[in-house]
């Protein structure tokens, strides 16, 4: 799974974010289907349809040489329209092997069962009897090499129309009398290491199976149908003497259905009928497993059927107008309401944004929970037309996934040498609307998100501060109003603030500066730091604040008017066992800011005469490592504190903020700017405020 980034160039570190995802995590077909088991008595299609005759299947490497072993053909019209895993199809590919796709393999290799379980083609997969399997038809394959005659396959196509009620039409295809798992030792069928000399063609082995498209019911706002696996007879039908007896492989194929990486050179996702019937119905087995088959049917018994019922998902093309919890899309709200963008934009969508960062769960990159098991990174429904896409009001949400690392030179390698993903930005916001997307990707490919920014954004529209979302191109409009001299807010200020009890303090949260307009702020609490509570300030007719918090994770969203010394917000929080607050991101608009940490039991001193600051501990500190050093402040106003080299380079920002006078703790990881470890060496950590400084000595060492 490699994605060769041809885009970014020098920004590729600063447009990666590193939140880790496991391989397969962008799950969409499981969003999208539901799996069960039913009831149906097989139905034989014989002499119905349309015959895929022999000459059709071909070669995907040598499109001109027949394949009755693993060639494709197609394509072929389904009669209706069809959505399958975010588009919409009216054609199908049939392979020989039991399998049938919505777009062409290309030169892929058609007879691995195990390709349903990964990137690699054929993708776009309906398969209801994936196996190495082969097409007899008369005079071209009348004996096997052991002079048994074979039973004739047939391949077909049937559309049947208005059968299935509420009146909907049907596309069933049916591999008849197929020579299923053809190649094999009859004393050992089903082991992959029998002797190679005793491995060959047998005629007993066949079975006739089928896939059913059902058209979605009429009148559904979704054009996602249903898909059924029907199971008919093995075993031949011509005369069979011999002294081994009927022997027919049921086992080494997979059954379900697959959708296409998100980007090229990416992992699909898939619902495994054979772990959903063998594990009762695991949903993380189901989306998990790589089981192949080992019985006829596959569904365990006689007269049942796998069903892929679609969840009637719809979406629609209207990025960013601010419909995040989809209210238009909601066939029993009236009419007038959902084109109405002022009704169907509601608090809701606010309250569902922050709900949704509050309650993600985040993994620093190769790092494996606790239980052994790399976590996922939760948000909206991020595909293209669900909520994140509508939610994304400012347009700054697309993103895609990489393996690449950093640098652009091989995959990524986390704990275990396991591969992680990394979230890769689009480039810039731009001011021309017709920018074109990286060439490495598609707009299918794009994903989408809605974070506290955007939520704020709507809080501001909703309090009739702005005239009308969505706004393009992907600029910001300017704000109503007259704006308030001074220091524009960009970040947030953090102090322990009420009385401490026990581990247990009130943190209030400020601006930095003057706020006229909308700003969102999310905060990750770090490890041995539980946030307790929230609560916003009273909301006003020029103010507006709204937080939803978890255990480890603040998601803050202010519209209006606000002052550098306004509690937009009291967090409750509990410290570690020594006293420390960490908060490992904080993210304000669309920026991400430094960590913030400071320790509940020291003095906090808002008469300080004189600007401070500490020896670092540990030092000497290897890169990638955290060093901490502390700071005081006399006096309210900017600080900045910045790394150097001993030839006086600038190396790294460590702050740069409008503090309020206190005592602080800092950080720094030895990275420098460009997101790369600094060199072994001695370097000086600088700090700047209201015109005096103070600088001390940091040892590097590797």
């Amino acid at each position: 799974m490699k994605l060769r980034r041809t885009i970014f160039g020098a920004v590729a570190g600063a447009a990666l974010l590193a939140l880790a995802m496991t391989q397969g995590a962008v799950a969409q077909i499981s969003d999208e289907y539901t799996i069960s088991i039913g009831s149906k008595i097989y139905q034989p299609q014989t002499n119905q349809g349309t015959t895929i005759t022999r000459d059709m299947f071909r070669d995907l490497f040598a499109p001109t040489v027949v394949d009755p072993d693993n060639g494709v053909a197609g394509p072929f019209p389904l009669g209706f329209a069809f959505e399958f895993n975010n588009q919409i199809y009216t054609q199908i590919y049939v392979c020989v092997n039991g399998w049938i796709s919505f777009q062409n393999p290309g030169g892929y290799i058609t007879d691995d069962p195990y390709s349903l379980f990964n990137g690699a083609r054929p993708n776009l997969t309906i398969a209801p009897f994936f196996g190495d399997h082969y097409l007899r038809t008369p005079i071209n394959d009348d004996l096997d090499p052991q002079f048994r005659q074979y039973t004739p396959s047939t391949i077909r196509i049937v559309r049947k129309t208005g059968t299935i009620q509420p009146r909907r039409d049907t596309t069933v295809v049916e591999w008849e009398d197929l020579n299923i798992n053809y190649r094999f030792d009859p004393t050992r069928p089903n082991d992959p290491f029998a002797p190679v000399a005793n491995v060959k063609p047998q005629a007993s082995s066949v079975g006739s199976f089928q896939a059913w498209l059902i058209q979605a019911q009429p009148g559904n706002p979704s054009q996602q149908g249903r898909i059924e696996f029907h199971y008919g007879p093995i075993g031949p039908r011509v005369p069979f003497p011999d002294s081994v007896g009927v022997i027919v492989k049921v086992s080494s194929a997979s059954v379900g259905i697959e959708d296409e990486p998100a980007v090229p050179g990416g992992q699909t996702s898939f619902l495994n009928a054979v772990a959903y019937r063998e594990s009762n119905g695991r949903f993380d087995s189901t989306t998990q497993s790589r089981r192949l088959t080992r019985v006829w049917p596959p569904t365990g018994f006689p007269a049942r059927i796998f069903i892929f019922e679609g969840n009637g998902v719809r979406r629609i093309q209207t990025w960013g107008d601010g419909d995040a919890d989809l209210t238009q899309l909601n066939l029993t709200v009236p009419q007038y309401i959902r084109e109405d963008q002022r009704r169907f934009v509601t608090f809701l969508d606010v309250i569902r944004i922050l709900r949704h960062q509050a309650t993600r769960t985040d993994i620093i990159p190769g790092i494996i929970d606790t239980n052994g098991v790399d976590s996922s990174h939760l948000r909206f429904d991020y595909t293209f037309g669900r909520h994140g896409f509508h939610g994304d009001v400012n347009h700054d949400g697309r993103f895609y996934f990489s393996t690449r690392n950093y640098n652009n030179t091989a995959d990524s390698l986390g704990f275990n040498n396991r591969l992680v993903t990394y979230e890769v930005k689009f480039p810039i916001k731009s001011d021309n609307y017709q920018t074109p997307f990286p060439a490495d990707n598609s707009f299918n490919g794009f994903l989408y998100d809605a974070d506290e920014f955007d939520a704020s954004l709507i809080m501001l529209y909703l309090s009739a501060k702005l005239p009308v979302l969505p706004w393009l191109p992907d600029t910001l409009p300017s704000f109503t109003g007259k704006m308030v001299a001074g220091t524009t807010a960009n970040d947030v200020q953090l102090a322990r603030g009420g009385s401490v009890i026990g581990n247990r303090v009130e943190i209030p949260i400020t601006f930095n500066g003057y706020l006229h307009g909308a700003l969102g702020v999310g905060m990750d609490a770090a490890n041995g730091t539980r946030i307790v509570e929230v609560r916003t300030m009273p909301k006003t007719d020029n103010a507006w604040v709204e937080a939803v918090a978890s255990q480890s994770h603040l998601a803050l969203a202010a519209a209006g008017n606000f002052n550098p010394n306004d509690v937009v917000a009291t967090l409750v929080v509990e410290a570690n066992n020594q006293g420390e607050v960490s908060f490992g991101t904080v993210k304000v608009g669309s920026d991400v800011k430094s960590a913030r940490k400071f320790n509940i039991f020291s003095p906090v001193t808002g008469d300080a005469s004189t600007l401070g600051l500490t020896s670092n501990m540990p030092n000497p500190f290897a890169p990638n490592t955290t060093t901490s050093f502390g700071y005081t402040v006399p006096t309210d106003g900017p600080v900045t504190i910045r790394v150097y080299d001993v030839l006086g380079h600038e190396v790294a920002t460590v702050v740069n903020s409008t503090l309020m006078t206190g005592s602080y703790l800092g950080t720094w990881n030895g990275i420098d700017s460009f997101g790369k470890p600094v060199t072994s060496g001695v370097y000086y950590c600088r700090i700047e405020s209201n015109g005096q400084s103070r600088t001390i000595s940091m040892q590097v060492s590797k």
